[in-house]
This record gives structure tokens, sequence and C-alpha cells, in this order.
């Protein structure tokens, strides 16, 4: 269990900029949850944003100064056994992920996906490739690179 709390702070074009962001991850067993909050406090003509952290949304051009993101997972080994190094370390994931960006409290809208993928884990990339589903049943390939340093 870990807690992360970013702040950033910056000038742009003489206006003043903040970006706080909260992430606590958990893990127990094979299971893995997050929680993720982040807002942008800034000017007019600055035009920091986030983008969509849902799988199966990062794509659409959706921007917000606020996020909220619940994300749950659970990975199996699916080669257990294996003596060899590559497929060790290849998971298998199911997920589901509820969030949203928005503005402002008007413009909140849960979304929502679920799907499942394979992970392959290296001591410093986890590199992730999903296939998930929205709730509208769009179907989205999701390919993800995850930096740690440990």
């Amino acid at each position: 269990m870990g807690l992360y709390l970013t702040f950033t702070a910056g000038r742009v074009e003489e206006e003043n900029y903040y970006i706080t962001r909260l992430e606590l991850p958990v893990r127990y067993y094979d299971y893995r949850d997050l929680l993720t909050l982040g807002r942008i406090d800034q000017g007019e003509r600055t035009g920091l944003h986030f983008t969509n952290p849902v799988r199966g949304y990062e794509d659409e051009g959706g921007k917000g100064s606020r996020v909220v993101l619940v994300r749950l997972e659970r990975g199996f080994p699916l080669f257990p056994y294996s003596d060899k190094p590559f497929l060790g370390a290849l998971y298998g994931v199911i997920f589901a992920d509820a969030g949203s960006l928005f503005h402002d409290r008007t413009g909140f809208h849960l979304q929502k996906s679920a799907g499942a993928g394979l992970v392959h884990h290296t001591p410093l990339v986890e590199t992730h490739l999903d296939l998930a589903v929205r709730e509208d049943w769009g179907v989205r390939p999701v390919f993800a690179f995850q930096f740690k340093m440990f």
C-alpha cells in the first residue's frame, strides 16, 4: 500500500498554475486497486489539462481540469512454472475502471469500462496490452507502458 501526492506549481504567460494529484495504490496478493484524484487550478490562457484515465476512453479527446478514477485489477501468472524468463513474467489481467474528467461539478459524467489483458513485468517496466469494453459496448485495444522504480 502506498500514498503518492504530487504538487506542481509554475507560471505561464504571467499566469500561475497549480496541479495536485493524489494516488492511493493498494496491492493485496494478485489484486491491485488504484484511487486517483487530481485538480488543476489555472488561469484563462494557461491551457493545462488531464487526459482520460479510464481504459477504452483515452483517445477521445476528453480534457478536464479535474480527474477521478477508481481501478480494480486481478492478475494471474500465465506460465507459473516456466523456467524461461519472458514467459515467467507474463501475466493475465482482468480489470474494471470507473472515472471521469470534468471542469466543474455540472460536467461530471462517470465513465466505466471492464476487460482483460496481458501484462509483462520487468524490474523497471510493465507493458500492458488490454482489451477494454466500454459501457456503450464499444471494444478498444489499449497499449501502455508503466515505468516503476522501487
